[in-house]
């Protein structure tokens, strides 16, 4: 495996023994559909029809997978709908559980401007959190209804920013990935093939910012908690 799961632990080793056999069955599984998944992703011929189609179709059938043998991983999105950028405030910000972690497995924003415009948005980790009145919580959707309530911290209405109350964070200089469109209808989409995965670690925030342009547009996230 290419990761360190967060340690679960029970009383009872015949239990113990049992999760990680489920554990080993599941990521196995999980892998391989997320390595088809991520190819017919990088398609460039697709249409946005066909990547929602894909997307409806893939993420149940990942879930179920946790669902049948390691439903302590659920998996969640957090999603901003009809939302101006600006290059000071984050679009999101998600942490793993004080002693937990996620990882981010999709990424997806498009644009809805009424022109051309350029848009450079980058995912980065926060090196410096902002300060004063804390950002309105968001409560990310299961994608299983039978999934427990998220343990991680989401930040961001489904349509507003992300605004500290004094300062916003300082991210870091250097992305984990950045998104480059046309807002003007168009759209980028970043599937993490396995091993590509990016993870938050005991409450370490990770953001979505504009470098260049302030166009409405429409972003989600998927985060599997681990």
């Amino acid at each position: 495996m290419t990761w360190l799961h967060t340690p679960t632990l029970y009383d009872n080793p015949r239990e113990q023994r049992d999760f990680v056999r489920r554990l080993g069955i599941s990521e196995t599984i999980k892998a391989e559909l997320r390595r088809h998944y991520a190819r017919a992703s990088r398609n460039g011929s697709q249409s946005f029809d066909d990547m929602a189609r894909r997307a409806h179709e893939f993420w149940p059938m990942y879930d179920e997978v946790n669902q049948r043998f390691v439903p302590e991983d659920p998996v969640y999105t957090k999603a901003v709908t009809g939302v101006a950028f600006t290059t000071t405030n984050d679009y999101w910000e998600l942490a793993a559980a004080a002693s937990g972690q996620l990882r981010i497995l999709e990424s997806f924003i498009g644009g809805e401007a009424a022109a051309t415009a350029a848009m450079r948005v980058t995912v980065a980790r926060v090196s410096s959190q902002g300060t004063g009145t804390t950002p309105t919580t968001y409560t990310p959707e299961k994608m299983s209804t039978r999934s427990p309530a998220a343990a991680g911290t989401y930040y961001g209405a489904v349509n507003a920013q992300v605004a500290w109350g004094t300062a916003q964070a300082t991210l870091s200089a250097n992305p984990l990935l950045v998104h480059v469109f046309n807002a003007f209808g168009g759209s980028d989409r970043w599937v993490a093939q396995p091993g590509e995965e990016i993870y938050s670690v005991n409450a370490e925030f990770i953001s979505m910012r504009s470098l260049t342009g302030t166009s409405t547009c429409s972003a989600m996230v998927i985060v599997e908690e681990l």
